[in-house]
């Protein structure tokens, strides 16, 4: 939980220079942001914190489904990411 990480991390990130602690910073507004995961470990938590996972069963939409793509749109609509069909990778 990148929450409690920084929580009990407030100690160690006062603790480090300005410079670090911009780092974490802007690490940590990756986690708001669009980055796909912020690395805590100045703060005593985990290289890859905030990492999204899957919470469906891709093999079950198999049945129904014969493409299923992630699209990331920009907020303003003019950048969109397509992901390669998730069921190929079962």
């Amino acid at each position: 939980n990148p929450y409690a990480t920084l929580v009990s991390g407030r100690e160690r990130f006062v603790s480090l220079s300005v410079t670090d602690q911009v780092a974490v910073l802007m690490q940590i507004q990756g986690l708001f942001g669009r980055a796909k995961f912020a690395d805590l470990t100045s703060v005593g938590g985990v290289g890859k914190a905030g990492v999204t996972c899957l919470g469906s069963s891709l093999s079950n939409w198999k049945k129904s489904y014969s493409d299923v793509r992630i699209i990331d749109t920009s907020a303003s609509g003019l950048h969109e990411q397509v992901s390669e069909n998730l069921l190929d990778l079962l």
